[in-house]
C-alpha cells in the first residue's frame, strides 16, 4: 500500500514558558526523526512576527530517508482576554509531494477558526483524512463549503508548487543575474527580511535559475529560527531563509547576503558582477516579463542560458568575465556530473524545437525565389509570429537580416500579412537588439501608420506594443518625438472608445516613456481634462494607475483630487499614527503602538514596489505628515520605524505631486539641519537616499541648492571617505552627480562647492577585489569630472564610464539598503 499524501496535520503555539511548540498534532504517534516538536513550532512561527498579523512559513524536512514537505499559516489575534495582549498560532500541514501552495484556500479558513477557537480537537483528524483524498478530485468538502484546488500530478526533482521565477525577477531586476552566478558556485545564500512566505518563496524559487542542474533540494531550508542557526550556518552550502536579522551579522558564515522586504538588495561578499553580454539577456528577460510573457516562458529562456553557459563551460570558451567566477573544480560537482549524464537526449530534444522558428525565418526569406504561394505566405508569418519567444532565436533572425525581410509585409495589401508581419516585429522588439535594428531601418514612421490607420484592432495594438518597447531607449524615444508619434497616441489615449484596452494601454505607456526621458514635452492644458476623465470612464487598475503616472509627469493643473483611493492604502495610512494605552489609573497614558505602525509602513512598501502609482495615492490622502512625525520616532537601537518611513517619503518625493507637498512642508531644510548628525546607519542611509532623489527633481534640487545642501553633502563626504562606513558616499556623490545634471543654470556654484572633494582623490586607490570601493572611486571622479575639476587622472576602468553615460537615468527609489559596509546599486 503507497504511503499516505499527508504526513501529519497540527497545531503550534506560542507558549509563554516554552516559547513556540506544537500544542497537538494528527496522528499523534507521527515520528519527528531528529527534529523535536518545539523544533516545528518554531520553523511554524516567524521570528519578527509582531510585525504581521499573518504569515506562511515553508519548510523541507528530512526524517529518516523520507523528504516532507510543510507549509504553516501564522496568524496573531490582539485581544485583553490573552496573556501578553495576544494570540499566536499557526496551522500546519507536512506532506510528502511540495504542495506548498495547493492548500493555500483552506489553511486561511482553518487558520482564523483556530483564532477564533473553532477549531476542535476532532478537526485535525478530518482534515487529515479528507486531504488524503484529494489528489484525484482537486476539490475539498471540509465546513459545509467546498475548496477548488490545484493538485500537480508530477513534480521534477528541485521544482516546487508555487516557486515563481518571475516574481523572483521582479523583486530583484538586473540583479537576479547574482543569484544565478551564486547558484552555479553553490554559495552559501541568505535570504534575510520580511515576511517569512517571502524569504521562503525565494529559496524556493532560485533552483530555477539554473535548470537543468539539480541536487539543491537537501540544502534548501525556506525559514530558519534564530534557535536554529549554528545547526545551519555552518554547512559549506545552504539557500536558507530568516526573518531574525541577527543572521545578517554572521558574515563569516555566509557568501550572498539577499535582503528581502522592506528593501531588495543583492550582496555578495566575493565581488561577484555581471558581464555586458549578462545584462543584456536580463534586460531582454525583464522586457518579455513586462510584455506579458508567461512563466514557462521566463523558466525556458533561464534554461537554455544556463544551458549555453554550461555548453561554453565545457568547451573552454566561457568570456573572460565569466570564466573568473566559477572555479576550475566546477566540471567536478555533483550537479554538473548530473547535468552531463542526461546531455545526449537533453540535445536532441532542444535541437528540434530550436530549429523551428529559424527554419520558418528561413523559408520566408526565400518565399519569392522558391515560388512559394501567395496562401502559404500568412501561415508562415503566422507560425512565426507565434512560435519566436526564445532570446537567442529573435537575435540570431536579428543577424540573419530579419528586420529587411519583414518590413516589405508591412505594406501588404493583404491584412493577414500585415497583421502577422507587426506581430513578428513586436515580438523581436522584447530584446534591444531588435529595438536597436528597428530604429536603424527607419521602420517607426510605417508602424505608427499602421497604430493609427490599420482597421484591424490586432494590428493596431500589436504596432503600439512596437512603439512602447522602443520608447523605452533615449533615442527610440527622441526619434517618435520627431515624426510627430506624441499626438496621435494621446488622441487614442483620450478617446472615448474603450474597445481596445489593449490598444490604449500600450499608447499611454508609450507616452509615459516619452514625457520621463523629454518632459518638456507636456501634454497641452486642453487635454488634461480628458485623461482626468479616463480615472472614472476606465476601470482596469493597471490602465488608470498609468493615466495617473502620466498625469503627473505632464500636468500643471491639480489632478490629485481625481485620484481614487484603494481601500488596502487608505487601511494602512490609518494605521500610522495609531497608538496603544499603557500603564493604569491615573498613569494611564497613549503611546505609539510602534509594532502597527511599522508593520502598516512595510506594507505601504510592499504596495509600492506593486505599483509606483501608489506614492500619488498618499499624495491624495495627504500622508506626508505623518510619516514626517514617524521619522521623528526614534525606538530601539535601529530606529527601524524611522528609517522605513523615510523610503516612503522618497517615493512620495518621486512624484511630481509629492514634489510639491516637500516643498510646501519644508522637508528639505529640515532634513538638513538635523538628519545628516544621526548615528543609526541604516537611518542615516535612507536620509541620503532621500537627497538623492530630491536632486532628480528640478523644483526639489533648486530647494537644495538654496538651502545650503551641497555645501553639507561636501562636508559628509570629507568626513566619512575613506572611513569605516564610507560607502554612505555613494548615495552622498550620487546626489551631487544629478544635480549637475539637472541645474545646469547653477553649474558655476556647484563646481565651486564641491572643489573640495578633489582632496579626496589623495586616499589610496581601491585594491582589485574591493569592487564597492572602486565603484565608489568612479563616482567621485564622475562629479568630479562633470564638472571640469578634474581633467586628467581618469579611471581606467568600465564603472566610470558607465557612470558617466548614465547621469541622466531615474534611480530607483526602493533599491538598495545598508547592511555592515556594502550598498547595491541598481539602476532603473
Amino acid at each position: 500500500m503507497a504511503p499516505s499524501l499527508i504526513y501529519f496535520v497540527a497545531i503550534a503555539e506560542f507558549d509563554i514558558k516554552k516559547g513556540p511548540t506544537l500544542q497537538q498534532t494528527y496522528p499523534k504517534s507521527v515520528s519527528l526523526g531528529n527534529y523535536t516538536e518545539d523544533d516545528i513550532g518554531q520553523i511554524s512561527m516567524p521570528e519578527q512576527a509582531h510585525l504581521h498579523k499573518t504569515d506562511i512559513s515553508h519548510m523541507i524536512l528530512h526524517i529518516g530517508k523520507e523528504t516532507l514537505y510543510g507549509v504553516a499559516f501564522f496568524g496573531t489575534k490582539e485581544g485583553k482576554e490573552f496573556s501578553r495582549g495576544a494570540r499566536q498560532n499557526a496551522f500546519v500541514v507536512v506532506s510528502r509531494k511540495p504542495y506548498f501552495d495547493a492548500f493555500e484556500p483552506f489553511m486561511a479558513d482553518a487558520l482564523q477558526k483556530l483564532l477564533d477557537g473553532h477549531l476542535q480537537k476532532n478537526d485535525l483528524k478530518q482534515i487529515h483524512d479528507v486531504l488524503n483524498d484529494i489528489e484525484h478530485k482537486n476539490t475539498l468538502n471540509l465546513w459545509d463549503k467546498t475548496y477548488q484546488l490545484t493538485m500537480t500530478r508530477d513534480f521534477k526533482e528541485d521544482e516546487f508548487g508555487g516557486a515563481n521565477l518571475t516574481k523572483l525577477i521582479k523583486l530583484f531586476k538586473t540583479d537576479t543575474l547574482l543569484l544565478w552566478y551564486s547558484m552555479l558556485r553553490q554559495d552559501r545564500i541568505l535570504f534575510s527580511g520580511q515576511k517569512a512566505v517571502t524569504v521562503g518563496s525565494c529559496c524556493l524559487a532560485a533552483p530555477l535559475l539554473v535548470a537543468p542542474l539539480k541536487g539543491f533540494t537537501d540544502i534548501i531550508f525556506p525559514h530558519v529560527p534564530l534557535a536554529h542557526m549554528e545547526k545551519y550556518i555552518n554547512q559549506p552550502k545552504y539557500i536558507m531563509g530568516c526573518t531574525n536579522p541577527m543572521f545578517e551579522t554572521k558574515t563569516q558564515f555566509l557568501d550572498v547576503l539577499v535582503t528581502c522586504e522592506p528593501s531588495f538588495c543583492i550582496i555578495h561578499q566575493h565581488g561577484i558582477r555581471i558581464s555586458g553580454k549578462d545584462k543584456q539577456f536580463i534586460k531582454n528577460v525583464i522586457n518579455g516579463i513586462n510584455a506579458n510573457k508567461g512563466e514557462k516562458w521566463v523558466r525556458d529562456q533561464f534554461r537554455k542560458y544556463t544551458e549555453q553557459f554550461l555548453e561554453s563551460f565545457l568547451a573552454d570558451k566561457l568570456v573572460d568575465s565569466q570564466k573568473r567566477f566559477i572555479s576550475d573544480g566546477f566540471g567536478l560537482t555533483k550537479m554538473f556530473q548530473g547535468y552531463l549524464s542526461q546531455r545526449d537526449s537533453n540535445q536532441k530534444q532542444e535541437t528540434d524545437s530550436n530549429l523551428s522558428p529559424i527554419a520558418l525565418f528561413e523559408k520566408l526569406k526565400h518565399a519569392s525565389e522558391d515560388n512559394t504561394p501567395d496562401r502559404e505566405i500568412p501561415l508562415i508569418l503566422k507560425s512565426l509570429s507565434e512560435s519566436l519567444e526564445d532570446i537567442s532565436h529573435i537575435e540570431q533572425i536579428i543577424e540573419m537580416n530579419g528586420i529587411p525581410v519583414l518590413e516589405p509585409f508591412l505594406s501588404s495589401d493583404k491584412a493577414n500579412e500585415k497583421k502577422y508581419a507587426v506581430m513578428t516585429l513586436a515580438s523581436m522588439a522584447i530584446t534591444i537588439k531588435g529595438q536597436i535594428a528597428i530604429l536603424s531601418e527607419d521602420l517607426l514612421p510605417c508602424i505608427l501608420n499602421l497604430v493609427v490607420s490599420s482597421k484591424y484592432p490586432n494590428v493596431r495594438s500589436a504596432a503600439c506594443g512596437c512603439l512602447q518597447k522602443i520608447a523605452t531607449l533615449f533615442i527610440g524615444a527622441k526619434a517618435l518625438i520627431d515624426i510627430g508619434a506624441v499626438k496621435p497616441l494621446l488622441d487614442i489615449v483620450c478617446s472615448s472608445d474603450e474597445s481596445d484596452l489593449i490598444l490604449k494601454t500600450n499608447a499611454a505607456n508609450t507616452l509615459l516613456f516619452i514625457c520621463r526621458l523629454f518632459p518638456e514635452h507636456l501634454v497641452e492644458q486642453p487635454q488634461h481634462s480628458l485623461l482626468i476623465s479616463q480615472l472614472s470612464n476606465v476601470s482596469d487598475i493597471n490602465y488608470t494607475s498609468i493615466i495617473i503616472q502620466l498625469l503627473d509627469v505632464t500636468s500643471t493643473a491639480n489632478f490629485v483630487e481625481h485620484i481614487q483611493v484603494s481601500s488596502t492604502i487608505r487601511d494602512l495610512v490609518a494605521q500610522l499614527p495609531a497608538t496603544i494605552e499603557i500603564g493604569e489609573g491615573q498613569q494611564q497614558q497613549r503611546v505609539p503602538n510602534f509594532p502597527l505602525r511599522t508593520s502598516a509602513t512595510t506594507a505601504l512598501q510592499a504596495e509600492l514596489l506593486r505599483s509606483p502609482a501608489v506614492a500619488l495615492q498618499l499624495v491624495r490622502l495627504n500622508a506626508l505628515p505623518q510619516l514626517w512625525s514617524n521619522q521623528q520616532l526614534k525606538q530601539g537601537k535601529d530606529n527601524q520605524l524611522s528609517w522605513l518611513t523615510w523610503i516612503v517619503i522618497s517615493s512620495v518625493a518621486d512624484t511630481n505631486a509629492g514634489a510639491d507637498q516637500i516643498l510646501e512642508k519644508g522637508i528639505i531644510s529640515r532634513t538638513l539641519s538635523e538628519g545628516l548628525d544621526a548615528t543609526s546607519l541604516n537611518y542615516l542611509f535612507q536620509i541620503l537616499r532621500f537627497f538623492e532623489i530630491v536632486c532628480q527633481q528640478k523644483k526639489l534640487g533648486l530647494e537644495f541648492i538654496a538651502c545650503g545642501g551641497v555645501q553639507k553633502l561636501v562636508v559628509f563626504c570629507c568626513k566619512h571617505y575613506g572611513k569605516d562606513y564610507r560607502l554612505l558616499c555613494t548615495p552622498a556623490l550620487s546626489a551631487l552627480r544629478y544635480l549637475v545634471r539637472f541645474q545646469p543654470h547653477h553649474y558655476q556654484k556647484i563646481r565651486e562647492d564641491i572643489a573640495p572633494l578633489r582632496g579626496l582623490l589623495s586616499y589610496p586607490l581601491p585594491g582589485n577585489d574591493d569592487f564597492r570601493g572602486k565603484e565608489l572611486h568612479a563616482l567621485l571622479c564622475t562629479v568630479l569630472y562633470m564638472t571640469r575639476i578634474l581633467n586628467d587622472q581618469l579611471p581606467e576602468n568600465q564603472l566610470f564610464t558607465q557612470f558617466y553615460q548614465t547621469i541622466g537615468r531615474r534611480r530607483k527609489v526602493l533599491s538598495g539598503t545598508l547592511r555592515g559596509s556594502s550598498y547595491s546599486v541598481l539602476e532603473s
